[in-house]
C-alpha cells in the first residue's frame, strides 16, 4: 500500500478524486419541477414549508397558497420545466440551490420559452428537505460587444 506521500509524489495518475455526489435537494428540485409540469399542486405542496414564498425581480412575491393555485392554472401548459446545472451550497441544515430554470410551453395559447436564474433555499426537516423560499430573475440577452476603454485624462 502506497503512503499518502508516495501517492502525492507519483502525481495525479495515482490519485483519483472521489465521485461527486448529488446533494438531496437536486433530486427534490427535479421532482418538484416535474410535479409543477403535471399540475400536481397537492403533492408539490408537501415539498414546501408553510411560510414558503416565491419572489421575483420585477413582480410581487407569492405565498405558498397562491403559488400552488398558480401551479394548477389550466391556461398554462408547460412542456419543459427543468433546472440546468444546479449547484448546491450547504451549511448544516440549510442548502441553497442555484441554477438556470428553463420553462417552455403555452400561456392562454401563447407560446413561451424562458430562462430564469433561480435561487432556492431548502431546510432540513427531520430526515428530508423542504423548500422555504425561491427567487427568480429573468435571464436577458446581453450585447456581445466588449466594453470600450475609457480614455485617460492627460
Amino acid at each position: 500500500m502506497l503512503s499518502l506521500f508516495a501517492m502525492l509524489l507519483a502525481g495525479p495518475a495515482l490519485i483519483q478524486a472521489p465521485a461527486p455526489t448529488e446533494h438531496p435537494v437536486v433530486g427534490l428540485d427535479r421532482t418538484l419541477n416535474q410535479l409543477y409540469q403535471k399540475k400536481d399542486a397537492e403533492t408539490a405542496g408537501a415539498f414546501l414549508l408553510d411560510p414558503f414564498v416565491l419572489t421575483f425581480a420585477t413582480a410581487p412575491g407569492l405565498d405558498r397558497a397562491t403559488f400552488l393555485d398558480r401551479v394548477k392554472n389550466p391556461e398554462v401548459i408547460m412542456t419543459v420545466n427543468e433546472t440546468k446545472d444546479p449547484q448546491v451550497h450547504a451549511f448544516g441544515d440549510t442548502a441553497v440551490l442555484l441554477g438556470e430554470l428553463h420553462q417552455k410551453g403555452t400561456a392562454r395559447g401563447t407560446p413561451f420559452d424562458i430562462r430564469l436564474k433561480i435561487t432556492a433555499t431548502w431546510v432540513r426537516v427531520g430526515d428530508t428537505w423542504k423548500e422555504l423560499a425561491a427567487h427568480l430573475v429573468p435571464i436577458t440577452e446581453v450585447a456581445q460587444t466588449p466594453p470600450q476603454p475609457v480614455p485617460r485624462k492627460k
